[in-house]
C-alpha cells in the first residue's frame, strides 16, 4: 500500500545571479505557494529592483553603444555605495535598424528593440529592515544618473532577494527528516519512507515586507504499509 504524504508540485524558479565560482550566489524570492510543510523563515538580505535599459537609437551599432554606455555609467557609480550591488541579466540586441514608426511598434515579436537588463540590490539593515526605505534609495539612485538623451532605464518591481540559500540545505535536511519521523510515528505505519527531490535547489518564497522562507521542493511516499 502506498501512501503520498506530500505531492510534488511545479513552481516558478528563482533568478539566479552568479558572476563566477568565487561570487556569492543571489536569488530572488518568488511570491507562489509554497508546497511543502518544512521551512526556515529568516529577513531577507537583499531589497532588489530589476532594471532594463533600451535605446532609442536608429542604428543598431549606436544602440548597443548606448547601452553598454548606460550600463558601464551605473555599474560605475554604484561603486561609490557600498550598500549597492548590481547584478547582469539577460541582454537582448536586435540586429535590425529602426524607424521612429517600427521603434513604437519595437515590443513585437518580429520587431525587438535591443534590452540590456540588470538587477540593482541594496543590503536590508537584519536588525531594523526598511524595504520602503531600500526601495528609496534604489530609485534616487537611478533617478541621479544622467543617461544619453535616447537611453531609457526602467525599473521593474521591488523584491526581496536571499544570498547564497545553499547555506541553508544543511539545516533544511535536518528539519526534513525530523517531520517524517513525526509523520511515521502518527500514522503507525510499519513501510518505509521514500523522499524525492531532495537533490533540488533551495527555493526562496517572499513571506511579507521583509521576510522570505527557504524551503527544498520534494514529495514523500510510504511504501509496504499493509
Amino acid at each position: 500500500m502506498r501512501w503520498t504524504i506530500a505531492t510534488v508540485m511545479t513552481i516558478a524558479a528563482a533568478t539566479v545571479f552568479a558572476d563566477s565560482g568565487v561570487s556569492p550566489t543571489y536569488i530572488l524570492a518568488i511570491r507562489d505557494a509554497k508546497p511543502v510543510s518544512v521551512s526556515l523563515v529568516r529577513t531577507a538580505d537583499f531589497v532588489a529592483i530589476p532594471m532594463s535599459i533600451v535605446s532609442e537609437q536608429k542604428e543598431p551599432a549606436q544602440r548597443f553603444d548606448d547601452i553598454r554606455a548606460a550600463k558601464r555609467l551605473i555599474q560605475d557609480k554604484a561603486k561609490e555605495n557600498k550598500r549597492l550591488t548590481i547584478k547582469d541579466g539577460p541582454l537582448s540586441l536586435s540586429a535590425r535598424p529602426t524607424s521612429k514608426m517600427n521603434f513604437i511598434s519595437s515590443c513585437s515579436s518580429y520587431e525587438q528593440s535591443s534590452t540590456a537588463n540588470l538587477t540593482i540590490m541594496i543590503a536590508l539593515d537584519p536588525q531594523a529592515p526598511d524595504v520602503f526605505a531600500a526601495a528609496s534609495e534604489i530609485t534616487r539612485f537611478v533617478n541621479g544618473i544622467k543617461f544619453a538623451e535616447k537611453t531609457q532605464c526602467n525599473l521593474g518591481q521591488v523584491q526581496l532577494a536571499v544570498a547564497d540559500p545553499e547555506q541553508h540545505r544543511t539545516a533544511l535536511l535536518q528539519l526534513i527528516a525530523q517531520d517524517m519521523r513525526r509523520t511515521k510515528e502518527q500514522m503507525g505505519s510499519k513501510g518505509t519512507l521514500a523522499i524525492e527531490g531532495l537533490q533540488g535547489p533551495v527555493i526562496v518564497r517572499q513571506m511579507d515586507e521583509t521576510k522570505v522562507e527557504v524551503f527544498l521542493n520534494y514529495a514523500v511516499s510510504l511504501n509496504g504499509a499493509e
